[in-house]
């Protein structure tokens, strides 16, 4: 059975020993960060913002990574349509 965000919190505040409000901010912070890194990185491969500000944003290792993610998932789909 998954676990509500409740329980989530519940446990997570028992095994950090830290208050709600603290392991909601943290949560927030990473969720946050990653759908900035995320959007940063959609709108450079769909060629909105350059290789350039893609790196200054999100770093030189996460443009590299989803350059090469978007190579291979381009090679999959060339390959499954008989093209590749």
């Amino acid at each position: 059975m998954q676990q509500t965000i409740t329980d989530q919190l519940i446990e997570l505040v028992k095994l950090r020993r830290e208050t709600p409000v603290d392991v909601i901010a943290e949560a927030v912070e990473i969720g946050m960060s990653k759908l900035y890194k995320d959007s940063v990185l959609k709108q450079y491969l769909k060629k909105r913002i350059s290789r350039r500000k893609a790196i200054q944003l999100a770093g030189m290792e996460n443009v590299i990574s989803a350059e090469q993610q978007h190579k291979m998932v381009s090679k999959d789909i060339a390959w499954g349509l008989g093209n590749g």
